[in-house]
Order: structure tokens, then sequence, then C-alpha cells
């Protein structure tokens, strides 16, 4: 039985390894290093601005035509994502605080509560991805065929510039198993032009590693 269009789990598979690796860099940064701690806060700043993305595209092409069919799941999202854009908020006011004293030992305290906040936001956001996954998922297989899925995911992906797609399939590519990989690849050749699938195949072989690279084209048959 062929599996239905899933608009939620491939790409919350990158937002977690996006999440997992700024922790850990987080973590483990340097504040008195002026030069790593204002590169850090830049990269912490464009994920956020991924992250505040994915939220409005849930919110301008999910959610909405959702609403006729399950108005308390529509509804409980929609909190969750007005709660997100708060702690968005509060790692970017620490953000803020750490800064103006990046490159010295008065930057530890404020950059100890930046970390902190973050990871508040992180188990926030975690749980957040989670659930989208076990209420709205469904729902939305119950709302819509196929081809209106597809339809949202594709509406979707024409609203994204190309240069910040290729990040996004950065994240995504080397966070899915072999079989996500093979289907989502299988899919591509199948349904859309060839240079798009060149494009994919082009990013995938820079982040993911040869060996397996190399077997997941011979078994998508590419």
């Amino acid at each position: 039985m062929t599996p239905r269009p899933d608009l939620f789990t491939q790409i919350h598979k990158g937002i977690r390894s996006m999440f997992y690796d700024m922790g850990a860099r987080l973590q483990a940064a340097d504040f008195t290093d002026r030069a790593a701690s204002t590169a850090l806060l830049e990269r912490l700043e464009r994920t956020l601005s991924f992250l505040h993305e994915h939220g409005a595209h849930e919110d301008t092409h999910y959610f909405p035509p959702l609403q006729p069919s399950d108005r308390e799941v529509v509804h409980l999202m929609t909190d969750e994502h007005q709660e997100i854009g708060r702690k968005i908020a509060s790692v970017r006011t620490a953000m803020a605080s750490v800064l103006p004293l990046a490159g010295t030992e008065a930057a530890l305290e404020p950059a100890a509560r930046l970390n902190r906040t973050f990871n508040h936001f992180m188990a926030y956001y975690l749980r957040h991805m989670n659930h989208e996954e076990e209420t709205a998922l469904p729902a939305m297989w119950r709302a819509f065929s196929d081809e209106r899925l597809l339809a949202m995911r594709t509406a979707v992906l024409a609203s994204i510039e190309p240069g910040r797609y290729a990040e996004w399939l950065g994240w995504m590519l080397p966070s899915l198993n072999d079989p996500e990989l093979i289907g989502m690849l299988r899919g591509v050749k199948a349904g859309s032009p060839p240079e798009v699938l060149r494009n994919i195949a082009g990013i995938a072989e820079k982040v993911l590693q040869a060996d397996r690279w190399s077997a997941i084209k011979r078994a998508a048959g590419m």
C-alpha cells in the first residue's frame, strides 16, 4: 500500500537536526572569543529565521484549509505557534544581552542564560512537532485527498526561494532514513522535471556520506 503524503515528518526531522546542532554548539561556545561568539549568534539568528518561516508556511498553507474540518486541531496548533513566537522573541532578547559583551568575561553569565532560554525553547518546539505529527497529520489525512495534500506541499515549495530551499534540503536530506530518501527520490524522478532531480541530487551528494549516497542512488534507480 502506497503511503499517504506526509507534510510534516520529513521536514520536522530536518528541524530536529537543526536544533540538535545549535544546542550542541551553544552549550560548548566560548563567549570570551568575540569572533567565534559573534559568528555563533549569527548562526542562531539564521536558525530562528528558519523556524519562523516553517511556522508561517503551516499557518498560511496547511491550517486555514483544515479549519472547516477540524477547528479544534487548528486552534491547538495555532495556540502553540503563538507560544513559539513568544519563545523565539525570548531567545532574541537573550541574544541581545550577550552580543555587546561578547569577547569578555562579562559575557559568560548572560550566555549561560541564553543557553537555558534556548533549551526551554527547544524542549517546547520538539514537543510541538510531535504533537503536530500525532494530531494535525491524521486530521489532514481525514480531511484531504492525496492530490490536495500534494498541492498544498507544492504551494509551500513554490513560496521558497531556490537558494533558501537548498539550505532546507541541506538539513533535511541527512536527517532522513534510507527508505525515506529512496522514496522521495523516486517520487521526484517520477513526478518532477529532470532539473529538479538534478538539483536535489547535487545537494544530496554534498551532505550525505559518499557510500550512503551511492547506495541510495542505486536503490532509487538514478
